[in-house]
């Protein structure tokens, strides 16, 4: 069996060149709080990286992501925990790995020393040596899901002034980022998740719902305003089998619909939707209306 053939200019485009790069300071909600700032080099994937703007050196992923992670001594990350397997290596110096909901475990690692941490463990890793030292950070996964921090993390982050729209907002795919193909293997053509957050914002005078928030906290009765923020993707035209979620079901996707004039001049329009909850039957009547003129 013949191997795949590449030029030696094709195999440098899959060189990371650790010297040459520049850190990512700000790649992680925790590197803006005491003790915890630190240098963030993807050398592989974008990991769980939740600045938008980072770029790998090496973007082809293939079931796993490498991170360099650089820091002076006593700091490091702060817990959180990773659906899937996480492994670290000192590149240099000695590192201690702790674990537990209180962080009341820990390990020393020293040069070339390996640790595979399981999921749903709570983790952070620091800097035990005296002197600036990297850690290498391999995660399962090609697009592995993202951090989940310790409440205290979260709560630390937003008395920085982070806001969790903030927080939100950074872990979003930029225009450049598509086309996109998740997971599942659906092709996301375009986007702009941020400027729709804002938008959205924007409407809900979301600075107002922030003093409303404040105020119902201080007046000291029983009742709370929580603000509560969610952001997924609902598909819509996927087109036939052969794109995306309805591959192997070997049925389409695509939306039917029908327009008949009657001789009164009425037009009755049936649609392949039906209305669950968002009045399909209104808008639908009116988009046929504005293009017949009727």
């Amino acid at each position: 069996m013949k191997s795949r053939s590449f030029s030696p200019e094709e195999m440098e485009a899959r060189v990371a060149r650790f010297a040459g790069m520049k850190p990512n300071k700000v790649a992680f909600v925790d590197t803006r709080l005491p003790g915890h700032e630190r240098d963030i080099f993807n050398m592989i994937g974008y990991g769980v990286n939740e600045d938008p703007n980072t770029k790998p050196a090496i973007a082809d992923a293939r079931g796993f992501t490498v991170t360099h992670n650089g820091c002076e001594p006593g700091k490091g990350s702060a817990l959180h925990s990773h659906e899937t397997v996480e492994v670290f290596v000192p590149l240099t110096g000695r590192w201690s790995v702790y674990w537990g909901d209180e962080g009341e475990n820990e390990v020393t690692l020293e040069q070339g020393d390996v640790i595979s941490v399981p999921t749903g463990v709570m983790r952070g890793f620091r800097n035990a040596g005296d002197e600036y030292a990297v850690l290498i950070g391999i995660i399962e996964g090609s697009e592995p899901p993202g951090v989940m921090w310790h409440d205290k993390v979260i709560e630390a982050a937003r008395e920085t002034g982070l806001d969790p729209a903030e927080l939100r907002a950074r872990n979003y795919l930029s225009p450049d980022d598509y086309p996109y193909t998740n997971p599942l293997g659906t092709e996301c053509d375009s986007g702009n998740p941020a400027a729709q957050q804002a938008a959205l914002l924007r409407a809900a005078d979301y600075p107002g719902l922030r003093e409303e928030q404040a105020r119902s906290r201080a007046d000291g009765g029983p009742w709370r305003l929580g603000i509560g923020m969610s952001a997924f993707v609902d598909h819509a035209g996927l087109g036939g089998p052969s794109r995306g979620l309805n591959r192997e079901a070997n049925f389409g996707t695509w939306e039917a619909g029908r327009i008949t004039v009657h001789d009164d001049g009425r037009a009755m329009v049936s649609a392949g939707s039906h209305s669950h909850g968002q009045g399909h039957e209104i808008t639908f009547r009116q988009i046929a209306a504005d293009a017949l003129g009727v």
